[in-house]
C-alpha cells in the first residue's frame, strides 16, 4: 500500500511540474510581432534547460507553424533533431543578432547569427508566417529554420 502511495505523490509531483512548465511557455498570439516570435525562441534555446530540462526547445515547439510540424513529426523527433548536428549550436548559446530581411503582411524572413557556447558564429535563415485555424489566428510561427551557415568569425 505504501508503494503505490508513493507511486502516487510521484505522479502528482510530475504533473504539476508538467502543469507549471504549461504555464511558463510564451503561446503564439497574433499581437506578437514576429521579431518577438523569434526572440523568445532564441532566448528561451539560450537557457534551454530553465526552468527544467528542455525548456527553451519546447518554446520553440510552441511555435513551430503547423507545416513546420507536419514536417518534423511529434515533438519527440523535433527534440533529437533540435539537438542533432544541424542545431544543436542554438542550444545554450552565448549571444545572438535577428536582422529582418523582408516582411510581407503573411511572411518574415531572417538572419540570425548565433554564438555558440563553444564561440563559433553561425548563421541561420528563420521564416515564419502567420497561421490560422485552431485558434491561432494570425499568430506568427516558424516554418522553417536554416541549418547552420558557417559566418566566418570566431570569437
Amino acid at each position: 500500500m505504501r508503494t503505490f502511495i508513493l507511486s502516487g505523490c510521484v505522479m502528482a509531483i510530475i504533473a504539476l511540474a508538467s502543469v507549471a512548465l504549461a504555464q511558463d511557455l510564451v503561446r503564439p498570439d497574433a499581437k506578437m510581432s514576429p521579431e518577438d516570435v523569434v526572440r523568445t525562441q532564441l532566448d528561451a534555446l539560450q537557457a534551454n534547460d530553465t526552468p527544467t530540462s528542455n525548456a527553451g526547445i519546447r518554446q520553440v515547439w510552441e511555435f513551430a507553424h503547423p507545416i513546420n510540424r507536419r514536417m518534423t513529426g511529434p515533438y519527440d523527433n523535433f527534440a533529437v533533431m533540435m539537438k542533432g548536428p544541424f542545431y544543436n549550436a542554438l542550444i545554450d548559446h552565448s549571444s545572438h543578432t535577428i536582422t529582418l530581411l523582408e516582411r510581407t503582411g503573411v511572411a518574415a524572413a531572417f538572419d540570425v547569427d548565433v554564438t555558440s557556447a563553444t564561440g563559433l558564429v553561425l548563421r541561420y535563415r528563420w521564416v515564419l508566417e502567420r497561421a490560422f485555424g485552431g485558434g491561432l489566428d494570425g499568430a506568427w510561427m516558424t516554418v522553417s529554420v536554416s541549418i547552420a551557415q558557417p559566418n566566418g568569425r570566431e570569437i
